[in-house]
């Protein structure tokens, strides 16, 4: 689902590694770091009295703002915003950020400036490299057309509705592993990961990770998560110190590179293989099909081939649309469904809604298809409001300041980071009422959507560099919950309780697994 890698360190262990080994290396060199400490509180004092910008926290020599952040940034950022403001100066380590917590400020930025911060930030050619110029690509014309192309041809509603069938098999699926082990407790965290692995690499190869008719663990499972994992420990050195030998010494460029290689082999394998079947059975006919039956890599190096294309369509252009898809699909979308199921474990009234709902309009047919999920209108309701609660990328993937602007009446300089608190905004108590509170009815009626129209509800950014996969992922969120409220009754195992406590891996995910006791609806046993 996108835009939601963020530049800071996500992966709590990963992060707390990271700032160890870093402090370590840091004070074995502190004589190398006294004098530009000094230098650059200088620098940065005298900046902020000739510059007009945001009001912000004071700020430590080299660190800046970072050690104010903690382990859940967007928690973090939003009491340092009650202080401050709306629209809050940081220095993160080396690079000058503003942080954006209110819808006005967010539309300002996101829709009337969207051009002038449209870019990404930079970062370092060990990070580079991973992303293939893609969704951490400065703005740019390639980068104009190779999105325009991915919302034409990759991310419209015909491409996500011709892999219908592939997503209600992955899911049949999951219900059988399920019910195979409603005996015991079932881990609901793992179960939705390989899902959506499987549903992703179907998408984007034609073939799934898991073995013929389960729902298990494999190698590939983990790859994405490993990368990005890397890219979060390799991020915080990057804020304070953009200096080689720090990656050097502490082993992490060498992991990045090997990750790099194991991540850029499956594509290649990949991309020859359709090639072998391209030559031997011709291109084909069309974008998709409606059983899905044209993978999306199939799709891309169509239009690879096509010399007519109109701009430059490189190989790497094409790993990195499907590594987007990989990235913004599988941790997002099995994190909004964990989520979601806990909301309703939490809140039994409402899972009772949602059930009768489903049951209601499937009646015995035996499963929910996609052709029934129009009529669920209190389950899209329940999306809404778990991704509100629960937005999978809580701080929007940050932007760069291209061009010097004015916002609120502040000096913007070029090269600022742009950080927008969608959770703030999301859990806003002047928006919402009862923002804590999971209440779906409060969507119910309300002109809103998800889709960077409306900037009190943005769980997937807006304008320009907005999430481009979302409907990818929605499609599996949908069909994935009405299944698993359709065919079963939710409990948790005797002598526990529901911890909601947030954690910041890839996306924002509960710090403990969802396990739950599946018990099958007699009339379907």
């Amino acid at each position: 689902m996108g835009d939601l890698f963020f530049f800071f360190p996500k992966y709590c262990n990963g992060e707390e590694m990271a700032k160890k080994e870093l402090m370590f290396e840091l004070l074995k060199h502190s004589w190398l770091l006294i004098i530009p400490s000094i230098l650059l509180l200088l620098l940065l004092s005298s900046r902020r009295r000739r510059q007009k910008l945001p009001p912000g926290p004071w700020q430590l020599p080299i660190l800046g703002n970072i050690h104010q952040l903690g382990l859940i940034a967007h928690r973090s950022l939003l009491h340092l915003a009650e202080k401050h403001g709306p629209l809050m100066y940081l220095q993160l380590g080396r690079i000058p950020t503003i942080v954006v917590s209110s819808p006005d400020i967010a539309s300002e930025i996101l829709k009337t400036l969207d051009l002038a911060f449209a870019s990404r930030p930079s970062t370092s050619p060990s990070v580079a490299k991973f992303w293939y110029g893609g969704r951490m690509a400065k703005y740019d014309e390639h980068w104009r057309q190779i999105r325009k192309f991915g919302r034409l041809k990759i991310y419209n509603m015909k491409q996500v509705q011709s892999f219908r069938r592939v997503r209600e098999d992955e899911v049949d699926v999951l219900i059988q592993t399920i019910r195979r082990s409603s005996s015991s407790p079932v881990n609901l965290r793992k179960l939705f990961v390989f899902m959506t692995n499987n549903i992703t690499s179907r998408e984007a190869f034609g073939k799934r990770i898991s073995d013929d008719g389960e729902c298990n663990w494999r190698p590939d499972h983990d790859l994405f998560k490993e990368i990005l994992q890397l890219l979060g420990q390799f991020s915080i050195r990057q804020l304070l110190l953009p200096l080689e030998w720090l990656h050097k010494r502490s082993g992490l460029k060498e992991k990045l590179e090997k990750t790099f290689e194991r991540m850029d082999q499956l594509f290649e394998r990949e991309i020859e293989k359709h090639c072998s079947c391209s030559n031997r059975d011709g291109d084909g006919d069309g974008d998709g099909d409606e059983d899905g039956k044209r993978d999306l890599l199939s799709v891309l190096l169509k239009y690879q081939a096509d010399s007519n294309l109109g701009f430059s369509f490189t190989k790497d252009d094409v790993k990195a649309i499907i590594q987007g898809i990989f990235f913004g699909s599988t941790d997002t979308t099995s994190s909004i469904l964990e989520w979601l199921i806990s909301e309703l474990i939490k809140n039994p009234r409402v899972m009772k809604k949602a059930q009768d709902e489903v049951r209601g309009v499937v009646g015995n047919k035996g499963k929910v298809e996609e052709s029934d999920l129009q009529q669920l209108q209190y389950l899209k309701l329940v999306i809404n409001e778990t991704l509100r609660l629960h937005p999978p990328g809580p701080l929007l993937a940050p932007r760069e300041c291209r061009e010097e602007c004015n916002v609120q009446g502040y000096k913007i300089p070029v090269g600022t980071m742009v950080i927008v608190n969608a959770w703030a905004i999301m859990r806003d108590p002047k928006l919402w009422e009862n923002p804590d509170d999971f209440i779906p009815e409060r969507f119910d009626g309300v002109a809103m959507n998800y889709r960077g129209q409306h900037f009190q509800f943005i769980p997937f950014g807006a304008g320009r560099r907005m999430c481009p996969g979302m409907q990818l992922g929605i499609a599996i969120v949908e069909i994935t919950i009405a299944n698993v409220l359709y065919h079963f009754n939710w409990e948790l195992p005797a002598g526990t309780d529901m911890d909601m406590t947030e954690s910041m891996p890839l996306a924002l995910r509960k710090k403990s697994p969802l396990i739950l006791k599946a018990t099958p609806r007699m009339a379907l046993v």
